[in-house]
């Protein structure tokens, strides 16, 4: 799985949450604020798969 992860949001991904997947995206948010959220997240599960 790719360390590189990109993360989309706006109006079309509220319509239809699962979008973001056809795109090949691997998250979304719904604003700014959430997106801090999922960034956080998805940094936590990739410093989680590096080698130590």
């Amino acid at each position: 799985e790719s360390q590189i992860k990109l993360i989309v949001g706006g109006a079309p991904y509220q319509f239809d949450e699962g979008l973001y997947q056809k795109t090949g995206a691997d998250a979304w948010a719904r604003d700014g604020v959430e997106a801090v959220a999922v960034i956080k997240r998805l940094f936590e599960e990739v410093t989680q798969c590096l080698p130590v």
